[in-house]
């Protein structure tokens, strides 16, 4: 083993916030799918936010970085915050 690493076990290092939270910033600014997950309406459509209807049977996706980058949703949405995740004292 690694000289300074007798210490690291899956029990000593499941519980990381800050790690977690890093890892999740992480994959917010470099999705694994670019472009989002193709998703089929239901037989009887879709109802989105107040106005918007969906037809069944409609492929619809929502781009995944374009989204998580967009300042509508995220503060500095291109700043890498980890600190946006949890409460890291």
């Amino acid at each position: 083993m690694p000289e300074g690493i007798e210490g690291l076990s899956y029990e000593n290092v499941k519980d990381l916030p800050y790690l977690t939270a890093v890892i999740n910033e992480t994959l917010r600014l470099k999705p694994s799918v670019l472009d989002g997950l193709v998703r089929v309406t239901p037989p009887q459509g879709l109802k989105v936010d107040e106005d918007l209807h969906l037809p069944g049977d409609v492929v619809v996706s929502v781009p995944t970085f374009a989204i998580q980058r967009d300042g509508r949703y995220w503060e500095d949405a291109d700043q890498f915050r980890p600190e946006r995740w949890a409460s890291i004292e």
